[in-house]
């Protein structure tokens, strides 16, 4: 059985797997956060696990780059 995770965890678990999909893309900061509309210094942020990102926006960064929402959580 998998231990549940705290926010903190879950923050910087979430950050890991944006950081991979976008090396794995070849992107900046800057251009991957850019596509939904999102400030770099808030995507690092995000991607140091130190801010939350909503829903909402989780999605369009996402999708905007080409990932399926659903199949990004297959690999939390």
């Amino acid at each position: 059985m998998k231990a549940i995770l705290t926010k903190s965890q879950f923050r910087c678990v979430l950050g890991n797997s944006l950081r991979s999909i976008r090396i794995e893309l070849g992107l900046s900061q800057e251009q991957f956060a850019g596509t939904a509309g999102l400030g770099r210094t808030h995507y690092g942020a995000i991607e140091r696990g130190e801010k939350t990102i909503s829903t909402h926006n989780l999605y369009l960064l996402l999708e905007s780059n080409g990932i399926s929402f659903a199949s990004f959580f297959k690999t939390i």
